[in-house]
């Protein structure tokens, strides 16, 4: 979040070009270039679901203690 908004101002503010902020951040172009295309970063979201073990129907749950 930090350095989405810290690339966004040396650009957009200070002057710097995207390639003197990746340079100086240690980060690709391209990743300069996407972070300024959005004014927040993206998050975090899962495609699907999680797919449940083929055995936890018969896996005891609770405290774990066996059947």
């Amino acid at each position: 979040m930090e350095q989405h908004e810290l690339i966004r101002r040396m650009v957009l503010v200070d002057g710097l070009s995207q390639r003197d902020v990746a340079r100086r951040l240690g980060h690709s172009r391209n990743s300069v270039a996407k972070a300024l295309q959005s004014a927040a970063p993206e998050g975090y979201s899962r495609d699907a679901a999680r797919k449940r073990p083929k055995l936890d129907p018969f896996v005891p749950q609770g405290r774990g203690e066996p059947v």
